[in-house]
């Protein structure tokens, strides 16, 4: 493993994460008061999608925003980017649990490389990793994951050097603010699903690299609604069309990447 020299003490705040929470009661508190902990968090955005009753560490640290209604994915993490004034900007899912402080090493790999984006590798419960970096669909990739099963999972790293997968899951990613802000953030007409997709093909589009660090791990176990719950079946189906059109019609000139980038 990559050696990673003991920032946390020495690392100004820079970094707002920002959490949607739809119902999520106590996985938000403990993630809430696991980021309090790490001296690269300055900023913690909790948006509550819908009324609930959360016991949040009373920080200043801390700030909660209240929806009115339900909204998107994307929406709701752009509203959120709007009251963040860091270098640094992370999304970052209320299920996620921290089994380390993935901030020094993401935050130098980033310096390192000049990426736009960076995610940490995802493990589930059981700490099996899981397939959160991949190859952009395709028709012909996704005819391939129905008819072979197929993930369209990138190859992990075979040592600490960071690689560049098409795009990574949206449960954890951690952008540089102004290379959000030139991207506009997520595309807020997806509701759910593929806004991270998107996200990253935009990103490549505008020159920006996506960088996956194996030295960074984070645990997630996926719900998987769409696999089993008809509505969010038909939510993803939805997005995956619109993510498709938009493929074929160029995201800006792309998605593309630049020589040098695997």
């Amino acid at each position: 493993m990559r050696l990673v020299a003991c920032l946390g003490q020495g690392l100004a705040a820079m970094i707002t994460v920002s959490i949607v929470s739809h119902g999520h009661g106590e996985m938000v508190n403990q993630l809430a008061r696991s980021l309090i902990a790490l001296h690269e968090v300055s900023h913690i955005l909790v948006t509550l999608n819908c009324r609930e009753n959360l016991d949040l560490p009373h920080h200043p640290e801390v700030e909660v925003i209240q929806n009115e209604c339900r909204d998107g994915f994307g929406r709701n993490h752009n509203r959120a980017f709007q009251r963040s004034r860091e270098p640094y900007f992370c999304v970052m899912n209320p299920d996620v649990v921290l089994i380390q402080n993935p901030f020094p090493s993401l935050l130098q790999t980033m310096g390192e490389t000049g990426a736009g984006l960076a995610a940490p590798l995802v493990y589930n419960a059981a700490h099996t990793l899981q397939p959160s970096a991949r190859y952009f669909p395709t028709i012909a990739s996704l005819t391939r994951k129905l008819l072979r099963g197929e993930t369209g999972a990138y190859p992990p790293s075979a040592g600490s050097a960071p690689t560049y997968p098409d795009w990574v899951a949206g449960m954890f990613m951690l952008a540089r603010s102004d290379v959000y802000a030139d991207v506009n953030g997520f595309d807020k007409a997806y509701f759910l699903y593929y806004e991270d997709v998107d996200l990253c093909a935009r990103l490549w589009a505008a020159g920006h690299s996506v960088v996956l660090d194996p030295n960074a791990a984070i645990i997630h176990d996926a719900q998987k609604k769409s696999h089993s719950d008809p509505v969010h079946f038909l939510m993803h189906l939805r997005s995956l069309f619109r993510y498709l059109r938009k493929q074929r019609s160029g995201f800006s000139g792309g998605p593309c990447r630049p020589p040098g980038a695997h």
